[in-house]
């Protein structure tokens, strides 16, 4: 157990490592289809994936962690809240890739996306406030019980808009489809796990 948990990398150094990543990815997109709407294009699909992605395994962590007693549930449960924040800087250049789209064609943004209204720009407040919940200083602030109230409304806030945003053109993609089945899953996952600590809590 010692020689696994010693050859991963956990905590800030996890979440620089994958804001490189994101970084990196952002760039090679940009710098193989163009820095223009297109460019922007790849970039909104690609961090609408890697966001998903790295938000469902914070989602699920505690769930698996409760189930699964194994070297990799018990690190993703210790990193929880670096893969949370990771989500939050996907989900972050997700939305700059949104504004450019925006900036650099403001036609076909019109036309695929709608006008520009409230209703966009609550997900990217939700963002800053729920990312707020996960550094020690703003949650002292808001205090545990709001905090956690926070915390729970921005969760179930995301699941929400990832399922209806791949569920929407699941008939269509089998990508989209498998992203839809994923954010299922672990809901039902996590259901279950709330449901069986209510009978068996943990000690």
């Amino acid at each position: 157990m010692k020689t696994v948990r010693s050859t991963l990398i956990e905590g800030w150094p996890l979440l620089g490592g994958l804001t490189l990543s994101l970084l990196l990815m952002t760039f090679f997109l940009l710098a193989t289809t163009g820095f223009d709407a297109d460019g922007s294009r790849m970039v909104i699909r690609a961090t609408a994936r890697t966001s998903a992605v790295l938000f469902g395994l914070a989602f699920i962590a505690s769930a698996l962690a409760l189930f699964f007693r194994h070297v990799a549930t018990a690190w993703l449960l210790r990193n929880r809240r670096y893969l949370g924040l990771s989500f939050g800087v996907s989900h972050t250049i997700h939305y700059f890739a949104v504004l450019g789209f925006m900036i650099l064609d403001p036609g076909a943004f019109v036309a695929e996306s709608g006008e520009l209204g409230p209703e966009k720009i609550i997900p990217v407040l939700m963002l800053v406030l729920l990312m707020g919940t996960a550094f020690d200083r703003t949650a002292a602030m808001l205090g545990p019980v709001h905090g956690k109230r926070l915390y729970l409304v921005g969760i179930y806030f995301f699941w929400i808009i990832f399922t209806v945003t791949f569920g929407v053109r699941a008939a269509d993609s089998v990508l989209h489809a498998g992203f839809t089945a994923f954010m299922l899953v672990i809901m039902m996952i996590r259901l279950t796990a709330i449901a069986v600590r209510r009978f068996r809590p943990l000690t």
